[in-house]
């Protein structure tokens, strides 16, 4: 199982957990009469009394609780696979869903690097990582800037060694309908959410393709699937992503290198 299917498991067993444990009653640290089966993708499930159930077989108890759910996710994780020597960088990533996938594969043993677009970020962010005992390189890079990225590329072999690892995550948001006085952030949303991820897989891609093996990661969003007023080009671009990621994997499979577009809903 690799490290990314792993991580959607966990984020999607979490929403099932909080949901289940809401509609149903516990007793004596047992949940009664679960008898609920994920079909979404797959993934975890409730079989029998109190059991996690992962593609059709019990595979361990199942205590409630968020910190006991964690740690049996922990403990599994490193038996699974390991991607210790495995360079990783990660956009976006000072905060959020990119901290959590920064802080996740270092915890898998994969040297990181991380980049944010001000200096207070970035510096922010490694004084939490280093709180978490987190080895992280930061950079201030802004990536939609292609001299900035370059230039950060060759630091990074430097320092780490190639890219092995891109999580594409840098990525903004505003709620709002449209009018002409926001063309401005809408330009800067289509840049960075379309040409800037797109100019970021080709760049690492081919690298990764001359190597034989890599793995890509792009962060779209389940409002690609659900476009609503107000945020009209971020579901937009959204959905842009969403496509581009399906194709991109059918082109990189046959190098070696995996490509995986994940859609998650709004985070606190």
């Amino acid at each position: 199982i690799s490290f990314f299917a792993f991580y959607k498991k966990y984020l999607h067993f979490r929403k099932l957990y909080f949901k289940i444990a809401s509609e149903i009653n516990a007793k004596d640290d047992q949940f009664e009469n679960a008898q609920f089966i994920s079909n979404d993708f797959g993934m975890w499930g409730f079989s029998d009394i109190g059991k996690l159930q992962d593609n059709g077989k019990i595979s361990a108890e199942f205590i409630p609780g968020d910190k006991a759910v964690e740690q049996y996710l922990r403990m599994n994780i490193l038996d699974s696979f390991s991607l210790n020597g495995k360079v990783a960088l990660v956009t976006g990533a000072s905060h959020g869903i990119g901290f959590a996938m920064a802080e996740a594969l270092s915890e898998a043993g994969a040297k990181v690097a991380f980049c944010c677009s001000r200096e207070s970020s970035r510096d922010k962010a490694a004084a939490n990582y280093k709180a978490k005992g987190v080895d992280a390189l930061g950079f201030v890079c802004d990536v939609t800037d292609e001299d900035q990225v370059k230039a950060m590329v060759a630091e990074i072999k430097e320092k780490l060694g190639s890219v092995d690892i891109l999580v594409n995550n840098a990525g903004m948001f505003f709620f709002k309908e449209l009018d002409c006085d926001d063309v401005p952030r809408v330009e800067k949303m289509m840049t960075l959410h379309m040409s800037t991820v797109t100019k970021l897989c080709l760049l690492f891609g081919e690298d990764m393709k001359r190597r034989g093996c890599g793995y890509i990661l792009i962060v779209s969003s389940m409002a690609a699937k659900l476009p609503t007023p107000g945020i009209a080009v971020y579901s937009a671009t959204k959905a842009y992503l969403k496509s581009f990621g399906k194709s991109l994997y059918f082109e990189m499979k046959p190098y070696g290198v995996g490509v995986t577009t994940v859609c998650p809903a709004a985070i606190a």
